[in-house]
């Protein structure tokens, strides 16, 4: 089986990479082995477009089995923990849509203007054809460019789209998989709540290890049903 496991930044990639057994480069600078599974990783930078860009021109990408979309987000749900690491069930892009005259945003979904059927449940992952197991709990995201940084914003977002999870690259990975119809999952690990913005308080560190540790488990997973 080969894989491909993305991050947007080398940060959130790194302490994975450090689990896994390299392998002679090649093509590939970022080749790895674990457990007899072929393993490619990839920085695609931050944000939706560098996502879409960096799935769509990675060589071959049509010959690998799964793709992995990793990294760590902001959780709007309290009941998840900080450092809990999650499997996004369902995302959307927050931040498509129209201002109207009045200050409301319409979603696109809601607008004239979509060409596909796009509403809160779009992006679901599809993983029953590959039965993965040990994935952690499913959670509800919602994807912006820009991260929240204010407490008012939170709120806004969060009675728009009753999300458990906010990112900035998920749902262009998610939509990307599923128009190359390559078997995806979008793992996030909890560093820190939707809320008024203060790194300080972030768990970048613990985040980024068990994030590292599901994902291995993951792979076991696999690796027992190959």
């Amino acid at each position: 089986m080969k894989i491909l496991i993305c991050a947007a930044t080398a940060l959130e990639l790194s302490p994975l990479e450090e689990q896994l057994e390299a392998m002679p480069s090649g093509l590939f600078n970022n080749k790895y082995t674990y457990r007899g599974i072929e393993i490619h990783t990839l920085v695609t930078g931050v944000g939706c477009i560098n996502v879409s860009y960096a799935i769509c021109r990675f060589p071959k990408i049509e010959q690998y089995d799964l793709a992995i979309s990793i990294g760590i987000c902001g959780a709007y749900n309290r009941q998840i923990n900080i450092g809990a690491v999650v499997h996004i069930a369902s995302d959307i892009l927050g931040d498509l849509g129209m201002e109207q005259a009045d200050g409301s945003f319409q979603h696109i979904s809601q607008s004239h203007l979509s060409s596909e059927n796009l509403n809160s449940k779009q992006g679901y992952i599809n993983t029953d054809e590959l039965n993965i197991t040990n994935l952690p709990r499913p959670v509800r995201s919602v994807t912006f460019n820009t991260v929240t940084g204010t407490e008012s914003t939170a709120i806004q977002r969060n009675l728009r789209y009753h999300a458990d999870i906010e990112s900035m690259e998920s749902f262009a990975f998610i939509s990307c998989l599923k128009k190359l119809m390559i078997p995806h999952l979008a793992i996030r690990s909890v560093s820190n709540y939707v809320e008024e913005r203060n790194v300080e308080d972030w768990d970048i560190p613990l985040a980024s290890s068990n994030l590292a540790k599901q994902i291995l488990k993951i792979l076991d997973g696999i690796n027992q049903n190959a």
